[in-house]
């Protein structure tokens, strides 16, 4: 299957011609045939063995030029204007079953000019971490990049101790970030960075091309895409950990699955990443962050036409308060739907707020409340962990009141519910327990987990032993990005 290359047909400021790493005995580990049959890489036909090649680089699809990515990133709010791919490269774009362009790329491949200090590898358990969450949000119909394949390199990666090496294969709608075009506004470099809008617009909005403020029309398009994604992550108790403007795709898809995981018992200001010590990143700051991120970007595209720096700026503020309006519309949509009420009814806030701070207060399992509340609309009677409290029992009564307004039907309720309430998560102890079983070579938990994973919103029998949040001892407070 023949791969374009049309990022790396752009100019050489934008990344380097690299060749991955060679690495001594590479095996395929884990491979995603649902994945490859969609990108029509099923007809590959060929061993294990090439494919390993073929999924660490060690050969290359016809039509790939392998390079490294240039771009910025403001990482924990400090700017540091060259990142880069230090340990990823970009092999090219394919064509899906739909039509549709989409990256692929290593990442775990190697240094690069970009790589500063590091090695330029990643470990066996990072790739598995983002294999798990990868497709537990694309099954969850969250955006998100997603894992092909995953190659054991047969050497070993020195982190806080010695890990197998790994090559993860992610395919993606592109790997152009809200950093690279900070790359290009520090630099001064105006001609880069319209020559980068015009492929964002080409790639991402091809309908805008003709438009007479195209760049403006680029703003809103990524705009909209990231705050509809911020709205899915809160509305599944999801928590990114790291969404510098370096890992913040500007097609609204997931990327990077380093430091993140899904809340058990609910807590706002609940962290994941082991080095986010003021809690910049943590659950309730998400949409904050995204908004900061999306005015970081919107100043890039802006400065391609706008000289004044006022002018600049006041546009920036305008474009805020209107994102500010748009992103609490879209999280009180998600809420309304996740407990039944009608998404259009503003008048619901404080009953949704109520619902979480019950659920924080008592500190209670956020996926599994929201879940079986639902039971209480056919039998009001039922046992649930809120009516353990005063306070729950009376938000209970006021809840089940309120659905009693309008035509829809108990089962018009339920359905809608239980569509946006999964069932199934990845909980990071089972998350942690696959990892570590299969680097030990055991990969049972890694295939039941991932099978389990695939229909979060309908209860299955193979999904009994995942559903329970962990106990004291099972917990995990803090995850790594591997680096």
């Amino acid at each position: 299957m023949p791969l374009q290359s049309q990022y790396a047909s752009l100019p050489h400021a934008f990344y380097q011609k690299v060749s991955p790493a060679t690495f001594p005995m590479p095996q395929l580990f884990l491979f995603n045939h649902k994945l490859a049959e969609s990108l029509d890489l099923d007809e590959l036909q060929t061993s294990q063995d090439n494919l390993a090649l073929l999924f660490s680089g060690q050969e290359l699809f016809p039509g790939s030029h392998p390079i490294a990515q240039a771009y910025a990133g403001h990482q924990f709010g400090h700017f540091v204007p060259e990142l880069g791919d230090g340990r990823a490269h970009l092999l090219g774009e394919i064509q899906n079953k739909e039509g549709k362009l989409v990256d692929v790329g290593l990442k775990g491949s190697g240094r690069t000019r970009f790589s500063r200090n590091a090695d330029g590898r990643a470990h066996l358990g990072h790739t598995l971490r983002e294999y798990i969450m990868s497709e537990a949000m694309y099954h969850l119909g969250v955006p998100t990049s997603r894992s092909l394949a995953i190659v054991s390199t047969g050497e070993s990666v020195r982190r806080e101790t010695e890990f197998p090496g790994a090559v993860l294969t992610r395919v993606a709608d592109s790997h152009i970030r809200v950093g690279t075009f900070e790359y290009f506004a520090h630099r001064g470099d105006q001609e880069n960075l319209q020559r980068l809008i015009d492929f964002a617009i080409k790639r991402h909005v091809p309908n805008a091309r003709n438009q007479k403020e195209k760049n403006l029309y680029l703003i809103d398009h990524v705009a909209n895409k990231q705050i509809s994604l911020i709205a899915q992550w809160m509305g599944i108790g999801f928590i990114h950990g790291v969404m510098n403007t370096d890992n913040c795709f500007i097609s609204g898809q997931t990327l990077d699955y380093g430091p993140c995981a899904m809340m058990d018992h609910f807590r706002s200001q609940q962290v994941f990443s082991s080095i986010d010590h003021h809690g910049r990143y943590a659950y309730h700051n998400q949409p904050n962050i995204i908004l900061w991120n999306l005015a970081s970007f919107a100043s890039c595209v802006l400065l391609a036409t706008l000289q004044d720096k006022k002018t600049l700026e006041a546009n920036v503020e305008n474009y805020l308060q209107s994102w500010r309006s748009i992103l609490q519309q879209k999280l009180h949509e998600t809420f309304c739907n996740k407990l039944g009420f009608i998404p259009s009814d503003k008048s619901y806030d404080k009953p949704i707020q109520a619902f979480l701070q019950l659920l924080e207060d008592n500190k209670l399992d956020f996926t599994n409340s929201f879940r079986s509340i639902a039971q209480l609309i056919h039998d009001p009677n039922k046992d649930h962990s809120l009516k353990h409290t005063q306070e729950g029992t009376a938000w209970i009564q006021m809840w089940l009141h309120e659905l009693t307004h309008g035509k829809r039907s108990q089962q018009e309720i339920i359905a809608q519910m239980n569509q946006h309430n999964p069932h199934m998560i990845p909980r990071n102890h089972w998350v942690q327990r696959a990892i570590d079983q299969s680097i030990q070579g055991d990969n049972t938990t890694m295939e039941a987990l991932l099978k389990a994973l695939r229909h979060p919103f309908d209860p299955a029998q193979e999904q009994k032993p995942y559903l329970s949040p962990p106990t004291a001892e099972e917990t995990i407070a803090a995850t790594f990005c591997g680096t």
